[in-house]
């Protein structure tokens, strides 16, 4: 039978725990709990809320452990996992309250889908301040669409799992980064996770603009102690986001920061629409506005984009791990290519002479190799010898171990009526081929056809 540990770390939040706790005495679960509260170490007296709410419940299914010494939430959750008797682990924080039907809500949606890990939930705020609004607007303690990352504020998950990938990384020492990381672990492995927002909690938020601050620099630094201690993992799971337009950081970090900071302010202003549709006050829309510019700053000022921590990164990581680095741009290099055509945009149907945008997606199909090459994207017929179609501006691009890019292009077949097989694939500024031939068949007539 399923056993559920309900993990909560708690630092100097006596008041916010005695909440928490007295909400997981109204819990319904049609299976095992246990509650374990991991204490960083407070000088608050968390302790005595802890002890006497162990007595009050009358369960022996409680444990309060206190750490010798503060070390942060991920040595805190690991030594609640290290306690756990259960082979599902859920876990909330010490700021939040918990609806009376949230684990239930949970484990039925893990149970009722096999092939995730784990899912995420709703967080809903306890006040109606400005910060509160603003998190809950942006959703900022739910899984993003992607599904790529939970959040340890409402989380349920399959233990083994997490022994598989050694818990949480420990080096992470302040909120922000360890549940990312965690994720990041458990997705290059295969595993995949899920929404379920009937699951709810209720989040205190700190009402401060700089504990705002602070909270999303946190988040950015999380990212940057990600990039310095698993930088193969991270390039391979956010998918060289030091990249713009087929433009990469790698090679000429400068421009790559002033077209970075072009793209934010775009992203910042198109939320203007998002944010009018809201039913708040017109002052209230511009104080919204307002801390989502501040928190795409301070996210990426804590993540050291701004000084390239990316690149220089890469940079020490090639340096210290010699022979890593596959150069592409020889014959000899390419006669077992290691980049691959994965995906593709490029349309069944086409017109005569009629110009069409798409898109390749690039695997690095190595392990262990990073490659360095410039390319164009070259379209051949099966059987010919010279591609009918080569792009015209070459893209140099790092291809971290086991990654995928996507590449756009645009290009245009002949004028006649006929159908074509056409192979596609990267080349060398010079023509060598530098990647395995995707090929498709494009069907070229002026009158409408109805593909299969």
């Amino acid at each position: 039978m399923d056993r559920i540990s309900v993990i909560v770390a708690t630092y100097n939040r006596k008041e916010m725990l005695n909440r928490l706790l007295e909400s997981f005495g109204k819990l319904a679960c049609s299976c095992p709990l246990e509650f374990i509260i991991i204490d960083d170490c407070s000088d608050d007296g968390s302790e005595s809320v802890a002890e006497a709410w162990k007595i009050n419940l009358g369960s022996a299914d409680v444990k309060y452990h206190r750490l010798p010494v503060r070390s942060g939430p991920a040595v805190a959750r690991n030594a609640g996992i290290s306690l756990s008797t259960g082979n599902i682990l859920v876990f909330t924080d010490s700021d939040c309250r918990v609806d009376p039907d949230w684990v239930e809500k949970l484990y039925q949606w893990l149970i009722q889908n096999p092939g995730k890990a784990g899912a995420g939930g709703r967080v809903l705020p306890l006040d109606n301040d400005i910060y509160s609004l603003y998190n809950t607007i942006f959703r900022i303690l739910e899984p993003p669409q992607h599904l790529k990352t939970l959040v340890g504020a409402n989380l349920i998950i399959w233990k083994q799992p997490v022994l598989n990938v050694g818990m949480f990384d420990e080096y992470f020492y302040h909120p922000g980064g360890e549940e990312t990381a965690l994720c990041m672990k458990l997705w290059i492995r295969g595993y995949r996770f899920g929404f379920q927002p009937e699951a709810v909690v209720y989040h205190d938020y700190r009402k401060t603009l700089n504990a705002f601050i602070r909270t999303f620099l946190n988040y950015g630094n999380g990212e940057k102690i990600m990039i310095e201690n698993r930088l193969s993992d991270y390039l391979q799971y956010m998918e060289y986001p030091e990249k713009i337009d087929n433009f990469v950081a790698f090679s000429h970090n400068l421009r790559f920061q002033c077209l970075f900071m072009g793209h934010m302010i775009v992203h910042i202003l198109k939320q203007i629409p998002f944010i009018g549709q809201q039913p708040i006050s017109h002052t209230k829309k511009i104080q919204i506005f307002g801390l989502f510019a501040i928190q795409n700053f301070c996210c990426q000022l804590g993540r050291g984009t701004f000084s390239g921590i990316v690149v220089k990164s890469v940079n020490r990581y090639l340096v210290e791990n010699p022979g890593s680095l596959l150069i592409l741009d020889s014959d000899e290099k390419t006669r077992q290519p290691l980049l691959e055509i994965t995906d593709d945009t490029v349309p069944g149907f086409l017109k005569p002479g009629q110009w069409v945008k798409a898109t390749v997606t690039i695997k690095n199909l190595s392990e262990h190799q990073w490659i360095s090459t410039s390319y164009l994207i070259s379209l051949m017929y099966a059987g010919s010898t010279h591609p009918f179609f080569q792009s015209k501006i070459q893209r140099d691009h790092l291809f971290s171990p086991n990654s995928e890019s996507v590449y756009h292009f645009r290009f245009v077949l002949p004028k006649q009526d006929t159908d074509h097989i056409v192979q596609f694939f990267l080349s060398s500024p010079s023509g060598v081929p530098l990647s395995t031939k995707r090929e498709k068949k494009i069907i070229v007539s002026s009158k409408p056809v109805f593909l299969p």
